[in-house]
């Protein structure tokens, strides 16, 4: 129901083409700047053309009531239901009975709930604020690495904060293999005190479509 700004629909027209091609992706606009519209816009977009299917949103606890309010304001005709461990089978009835449909959930809820959502098809899989899944051995992170979807978008305006093995992590749970093995990309720009401005260069490359 609103506007979208000249850089958002360039945001939405990406993330469209990522999911044509069958990849993913990070969407890494800096905060304030719409992220959520955008990914509402291309929800919007899918079930126009009758594509939607199952989708999951994961974000943080704070931010679940954020994204109903959002939806409810944005795409009012898009069904989202808040996933609660309570209201398992109430949640389990409405994907069996709809096809189209979005549940939001939180990290914690993810983890502790892996192998019901591992028991459902997503055809797209959005991590909200991905940087809370920056270590790649952390178990929530492992959990959502466990879980299949046909499309993953990850949110964030800080995809990686500290070194180089978050971006990984994140990347590699979008796209998995975009970056290579994890030992190969440790090797190259996290056991380095300096990173190469060739190896630098060739990173920049690979991450910017």
């Amino acid at each position: 129901t609103g506007d979208l700004k000249h850089y958002q629909q360039l945001g939405l027209n990406w993330v469209n083409f990522l999911y044509q091609l069958k990849l993913g992706g990070v969407l890494a606009d800096d905060m304030g700047l719409g992220k959520t519209v955008q990914a509402l816009a291309f929800f919007d977009s899918l079930i126009k053309k009758d594509e939607m299917g199952h989708c999951l949103i994961v974000v943080p606890t704070s931010l679940t009531f954020n994204w109903m309010s959002e939806c409810e304001k944005f795409t009012p005709h898009i069904t989202m239901k808040r996933f609660q461990s309570s209201c398992k089978s109430e949640i389990q009835e409405f994907l069996d009975s709809n096809k189209h449909g979005i549940i939001v959930t939180s990290y914690g809820l993810l983890h502790e709930q892996v192998d019901f959502f591992n028991h459902n098809k997503w055809n797209v899989m959005l991590f909200d604020e991905a940087q809370y899944l920056k270590n790649i051995m952390a178990k929530r992170t492992l959990s959502a690495r466990k879980i299949n979807a046909n499309f993953k978008l990850c949110l964030t305006g800080t995809p990686f904060e500290n070194h180089f093995h978050e971006l990984f992590s994140v990347l590699d749970l979008a796209l998995p293999g975009s970056l290579g093995s994890l030992k190969e990309f440790k090797k190259d720009y996290v056991n380095k005190s300096v990173v190469d401005d060739e190896k630098m260069d060739f990173l920049k490359r690979k991450i910017k479509p």
